[in-house]
């Protein structure tokens, strides 16, 4: 479902953004590097273009944002739309545009999403529609089988993105899938654990575990009576 845009918390700058790139600057030999306990960066200096760094030299200040993200985007995945629990993996730092593509990016809010490790790890560097991009209908859930489709004719031009994009994230995985069927289950009134008859839950619950179900049910015509 579409992700509203958080704004940058106070103090990004500071922590994330300049450590950042000052930590850029001193792989280029752009400026002198800051004294520090224990043994210097052996490849301080040593790279011509930001184009030369390897991702995996790039400090990890984006994790000091990562309490910020979980707050802003109240700990739901972007890709997912489901609460970050043991099911989907921790919550993880996504670069949207990965590090190996622009390397200053690594350290800005805008490029950041709240992400569940296991998605972002099947993410890499592929190209995906932007959460913070779509609009809602794009994706639509199957209410016979819980699993993600296009919700765009196969006739639109963005059929085919919509539908890469589905496989690239793995979002059909069977977890997500059972996720997704139990969370619906219990919010018509049916227990997570035995399916048993049981007091539906109120659409707020639903919209806290994932609001993208809850989204999909009302767009769908699919909430319980008094909800809709």
């Amino acid at each position: 479902m579409p992700v509203q845009e958080a704004a940058e918390p106070a103090g990004f700058d500071a922590d994330v953004r300049g450590p950042g790139n000052r930590a850029i600057d001193e792989l280029l030999g752009q400026i002198p590097p800051v004294r520090r306990r224990g043994r210097p960066r052996k490849n301080e200096g040593k790279y011509n273009a930001e184009t030369d760094i390897p991702a995996g030299e790039l400090k990890d200040y984006w994790t000091r944002a990562l309490p910020a993200l979980r707050s802003a985007y109240n700990d739901t995945c972007a890709y997912l739309g489901l609460r970050i629990d043991e099911s989907t993996g921790t919550a993880t730092v996504d670069h949207f545009i990965h590090k190996a593509h622009d390397r200053r990016k690594a350290y800005e809010w805008s490029n950041f999403r709240l992400a569940a490790l296991s998605v972002n790890t099947v993410k890499g560097q592929k190209s995906v529609l932007d959460p913070f991009r779509i609009n809602e209908g794009w994706f639509a859930l199957d209410l016979s089988s819980y699993e993600i489709v296009p919700g765009l004719q196969p006739s639109d031009p963005l059929w085919a993105r919509v539908d890469q994009t589905i496989r690239d994230l793995q979002l059909n995985d069977a977890t997500f899938i059972a996720t997704r069927r139990r969370l619906c289950l219990r919010y018509m009134g049916f227990s997570m654990e035995d399916e048993a008859e049981t007091t539906p839950w109120p659409l707020s619950d639903l919209q806290f575990f994932s609001p993208f179900l809850a989204s999909e049910l009302r767009r769908q015509g699919r909430l319980n009576p008094g909800d809709a």
